[in-house]
């Protein structure tokens, strides 16, 4: 998560100079709703936070506990859709964070169109002009 205090205490207590690295899942899709319903189906622990998130001893408790996270949690959690900037402004939270170097992941398809779009809106966008903390 984007936590400009944790950052700080890392730099301080030894981490320097050191990149500091995070990743964010989205889920590019034509439809909002659609790209909902694909991280509910392949990446449903997103939206858990705490303990409960590295992983459940089995299938059956990882499925009861990931019951827990609703639709609402999940779009707080994941850009989901085609609105790009909504994906631009979870990637500005990293960036007003204090992250050097934030990493993508898509979640399902459709993967040209993500990456076809993601190179001509984010990396035009996003740059250390506009974006910059």
């Amino acid at each position: 998560m984007p936590d400009a205090g944790l950052i700080e205490r890392f730099r301080s207590s030894g981490g320097g100079d050191k990149p500091v690295q995070a990743g964010l899942k989205v889920c590019f899709g034509p439809d909002e709703a659609e790209a909902l319903r694909t991280v509910r189906r392949l990446w449903p622990n997103e939206a858990r936070a705490g303990r409960a998130r590295p992983g459940a001893p089995d299938a059956a408790a990882f499925e009861q506990a990931t019951e827990l996270v609703t639709d609402d949690l999940l779009a707080g959690a994941v850009p989901c859709g085609p609105d790009m900037e909504r994906h631009l402004a979870a990637m500005q939270e990293f960036a007003d964070a204090g992250v050097d170097e934030l990493y993508i992941q898509q979640i399902g398809g459709p993967g040209e169109e993500f990456f076809s779009t993601y190179a001509r809106e984010v990396l035009e966008r996003f740059s250390a002009a506009e974006y910059a903390s």
